[in-house]
C-alpha cells in the first residue's frame, strides 16, 4: 500500500503521520489489495480537516470528517472509511446472489442451466457422450488408465451399449442390458 500524507496550512509532525498510519492498518482488513492512500490533513477556521482518498483494486472511496481536534477527525475519517468499506464489501457479496434469485423469479426455466433438466422436483445434469464402439478388454483399459469409476461403450461384437465400472473392492463390473 503506498500512503501519502499531507498537511495542508499546517505543520505535519511525525506523530501525526504515524497515527494516521496506524489507523489505517485497520481498514487492510476489510479491503483486499490497497493500491494508493492519500490523507490530507488541514485546518480551517476552528476546525480540523482529515480527509481521505483510497484506491483499491475495484474500489475508490474518499471520506472527509471535521472536528475541533485533529486526532479525532482522523479517528472520524477511518471510521466512515471503515465503513464505506464494509458496505462495498456487502454489495460485491450480495449483488450476484440478488441477481441470480431475481433471474430464477423471473425466468425458471432459463435460470436452469443448459445440459440440465427436471424431473419432477429434482434436477438432473445431462452429458451427451459419444459411445465408441470397443470390446469389453479396449473398455477396461480405458478405465484403468483414465481413472474413471465407470465407462460406457458399443461392444463391437453385439453392438450394445454396455457399462463397466469399478466395484468398491476395486474389482471391475460389467452391466450389459437383457434385451429379451
Amino acid at each position: 500500500m503506498q500512503l501519502t500524507v499531507t498537511g495542508r496550512d499546517m505543520p505535519l509532525t511525525p506523530s501525526l503521520k504515524d497515527y494516521v498510519e496506524k489507523r489505517l492498518e485497520r481498514v487492510e482488513r476489510h479491503i483486499p489489495r490497497i493500491i494508493r492512500v492519500a490523507a490530507v490533513l488541514s485546518k480551517e477556521r476552528q476546525d480540523h480537516v482529515a480527509s481521505i482518498r483510497l484506491t483499491a483494486a475495484n474500489l475508490k472511496l474518499a471520506v472527509t470528517a471535521r472536528s475541533p481536534d485533529m486526532y479525532a477527525s482522523i479517528d472520524a475519517a477511518v471510521g466512515k472509511l471503515e465503513r464505506s468499506a464494509l458496505r462495498a464489501k456487502e454489495r460485491k457479496i450480495q449483488e450476484p446472489r440478488v441477481r441470480a434469485s431475481r433471474a430464477k423469479q423471473n425466468h425458471p426455466d432459463e435460470s436452469r442451466p443448459s445440459g440440465s433438466t427436471a424431473v419432477g422436483d429434482e434436477e438432473l445434469k445431462v452429458t451427451r457422450l459419444w459411445v465408441k464402439p470397443m470390446s469389453a478388454e479396449e473398455a477396461l483399459l480405458q478405465i484403468k488408465t483414465l481413472s474413471y469409476s465407470f465407462f460406457v461403450f458399443r461392444d463391437a461384437d453385439d453392438n450394445q451399449v454396455k457399462v463397466m465400472y469399478r466395484r468398491n473392492d476395486r474389482a471391475f463390473g460389467l452391466i450389459e442390458p437383457d434385451l429379451e
